[in-house]
């Protein structure tokens, strides 16, 4: 069988922990962090991965054409004029 340890290269309590010894708390501790630091990574992967038109968007302001908008170039086109907006040269 083999033996587990971990070891803790930085951070405020570095140094080798034994899982079996009086430190099992503190390397169950240190085991749960680790999980949940790799599930957020996974997450936040996943999320970044996602299509951008399928996540919702906060920064979108009202839309440029609006309902009536669109109504009033689809009725002038229909009745000949021009849709866009000439300036005199």
């Amino acid at each position: 069988m083999r033996s587990l340890g971990l070891e803790m290269l930085a951070g405020p309590l570095p140094g080798i922990y034994d899982p079996t010894g009086p430190r099992k708390l503190l390397f169950a501790f240190f085991a749960v962090m680790a999980e949940t630091e790799r599930e957020n990574i996974c997450e936040s992967t996943l999320e970044g991965s996602t299509p951008r038109p399928a996540r919702a968007s906060t920064a979108a302001g009202p839309p440029v054409i609006t309902d009536d908008m669109l109504h009033t170039v689809l009725r002038r086109r229909a009745s000949g004029e021009s849709s866009s907006r000439s300036t005199p040269t």
